[in-house]
């Protein structure tokens, strides 16, 4: 557990400091946005099995990761490194209802608009 609550705090910390560098572009932050208050069994349907979940302080985090434009598999742990090829990484959070309360994404190869992410 402590793993993950360490991968989190970095996976976190990288993704306020991309925001307030102001690396977000529109359209991530709208597909984001397009699942607030939906159900978690919505979303999954929608993009499929979550990376990962980790169960922190009674919310669920469903982690999707995508490295050079491809599905990574359940329970991977593989980064991309820097100049060798794309990823993307969208978070979303739900409540204890299974309810999407927030999210947010971090990547140099995220498809925004042409992803079908959208809800």
């Amino acid at each position: 557990m402590r793993y993950y609550m360490d991968n989190l705090k970095k996976l976190l910390f990288v993704f306020v400091l991309c925001m307030t560098a102001g690396c977000a572009n529109q359209a991530m932050n709208s597909v984001i946005a397009s699942w607030q208050k939906r159900q978690t069994s919505e979303v999954i349907a929608a993009w499929g099995k979550p990376t990962e979940e980790l169960k922190v302080e009674g919310k669920l985090l469903l982690i999707w990761n995508t490295y050079d434009n491809k599905p990574a598999l359940p329970g991977t742990k593989k980064l991309s490194s820097p100049g060798k090829g794309g990823y993307c990484v969208r978070l979303l959070q739900a409540d204890r209802k299974g309810m999407i309360v927030d999210g947010t994404w971090d990547g140099n190869d995220c498809p925004g608009w042409f992803s079908g992410w959208k809800r």
